[in-house]
């Protein structure tokens, strides 16, 4: 089914930690705090999530283990917020740029 479209899914949890570890440097000691409005979407939706809180803070590294290991929504969303500077849509249009610059189509 190479031509049926599909949501990405888990796919974009993929490109989120290529993007964190190209754009990171030091994921053991970078401590990223939770912004409160990364929350309202996920809980609605019933995403899996790590039970990260508004306002907590964690290590890059932490954060991409629960969104590879867990399927941690809400850590990803709080690492595409932190590496797009503060902007979800910044972070798309990476990943976007990301998949184009390595022949995604």
């Amino acid at each position: 089914n190479a031509d049926k479209k599909e949501y990405p899914a888990s796919l974009t949890k993929i490109m989120t930690a290529i993007l964190v570890l190209e754009k990171v440097p030091d994921i053991d000691n970078t401590m990223i705090t939770a912004p409160a409005g990364i929350f309202d979407e996920l809980y609605k939706s019933g995403a899996s999530t790590a039970d990260f809180r508004p306002n907590e803070t964690a290590s890059a590294k932490d954060l991409m283990y629960c969104m590879i290991l867990q399927s941690a929504c809400e850590a990803a969303s709080i690492l595409a917020d932190y590496v797009g500077g503060g902007s979800i849509p910044n972070f798309v249009q990476m990943m976007n740029d990301k998949a184009k610059e390595i022949g995604a189509t």
